[in-house]
C-alpha cells in the first residue's frame, strides 16, 4: 500500500523517465541538453507540483509548539514536516483555532538526494487576527544568534574554515547547488568564494540556491558557507550539489557561530 506521498513522487518519476526518452527526431546532442541534470531537476519540480495540487486535501496535519523557539511543527502524513515562527503571545489561539483552510498559499518542492516531497513556501493566516505567518521567514527576522552583517569580510574572517572535502572537476566552469539538508528550519546563510562574498544572507529550502562558477586552474578554489544563524533546528546545514557537466557530487556541508564549513576544487590537469 502506497502513501499518498509515495504515490505522487512515483508518478513523477515514472514522468520523468518517459520524459526522458529521446525523441525518434531528436538528435543525441539535443536529447543531452534536453535532459541534463539542471533541466532535469526542474522538470521534476513542475512535475511535483502538477501532481501535488490536491495533496493538501489528502492530508492529515497536527501541530506542536516549542516555547523556547517559539516554532510550531507541522507534522503532515502526505509530506515532510515543516516549521512555522509563531510568538508565544499568539501560539495558544493560534493552536486552537488552526484548520487547513487557513494555508493561504502553498508550493512544494522536493530534495534531490531523497525525493521526499517538501513545502517549498507556504503562507498561513493566524485565525484569531489578520496576521500572516510565511516560510521561509524574510531573513530579517530570523536572527538567531547575533546579527551579522554577511559582507563583512571581518566576521567572516574571525570564523574558522573547517574543509570536509576536496574535489578535482574536469572543467573550469561549474554549476553549485545549495538546499536545505534535512528539516526545512529557516537556516539563512552566505556564500564565499576564494574569500569573497558570493551570495548573501539566503534562505536554504528544497528550492536551490544556484550560481555558476569560473575556477582557478592550477590553484585550489574555496567555498564556504558561513552562517548567518543556525535556524530553528542547529546547527545550519546544507546539502551543495557541485556539477561539472560530466558528473555530479552532493556533499553535505554543516556551520555554525563559531566555523564555516567549505570544499576544496581543483581542476584536473587535462595533459
Amino acid at each position: 500500500m502506497y502513501t499518498c506521498a509515495e504515490e505522487q513522487v512515483g508518478l513523477a518519476t515514472t514522468a520523468i523517465e518517459k520524459w526522458r526518452e529521446k525523441g525518434p527526431y531528436e538528435s543525441t546532442t539535443e536529447w543531452q541538453q534536453r535532459t541534463s541534470s539542471l533541466n532535469t531537476d526542474i522538470r521534476y519540480r513542475q512535475l511535483i507540483n502538477e501532481l501535488s495540487k490536491n495533496l493538501l486535501a489528502e492530508t492529515e496535519l497536527t501541530i506542536d509548539y516549542n516555547a523556547d523557539t517559539e516554532v510550531f511543527t507541522f507534522h503532515a502524513s502526505c509530506f515532510a514536516d515543516f516549521q512555522l515562527k509563531v510568538p508565544r503571545s499568539e501560539a495558544s489561539c493560534f493552536e486552537q483555532n488552526f484548520r487547513k483552510e487557513n494555508i493561504q498559499s502553498l508550493v512544494f518542492g522536493y530534495q534531490t538526494d531523497t525525493r521526499n516531497i517538501v513545502v517549498d513556501s507556504i503562507i498561513v493566516g493566524n485565525p484569531c487576527n489578520q496576521q500572516a505567518y510565511k516560510f521561509p521567514p524574510p531573513a530579517d527576522s530570523n536572527r538567531a544568534v547575533a546579527d551579522i552583517a554577511a559582507g563583512d569580510s571581518t566576521a567572516f574572517q574571525s570564523r574558522e574554515i573547517n574543509i570536509v572535502n576536496q574535489l578535482e572537476v574536469r572543467s573550469k566552469t561549474i554549476e553549485v547547488r545549495f538546499f536545505d539538508n534535512g528539516s526545512v528550519d529557516g537556516d539563512i546563510i552566505s556564500i564565499y568564494f576564494n574569500g569573497r562574498l558570493l551570495q548573501q544572507r539566503q534562505t536554504l529550502s528544497s528550492s536551490p540556491i544556484r550560481f555558476t562558477l569560473q575556477l582557478k586552474e592550477n590553484e585550489e578554489n574555496i567555498i564556504a558557507m558561513f552562517a548567518e544563524n543556525l535556524g530553528s533546528i542547529p546547527p545550519n546545514t546544507a546539502l551543495m550539489v557541485v556539477d561539472d557537466g560530466g558528473s555530479i557530487v552532493r556533499i553535505p556541508l554543516e556551520s555554525n557561530m563559531q566555523q564555516s564549513g567549505a570544499i576544496k576544487i581543483t581542476v584536473a590537469n587535462s595533459n
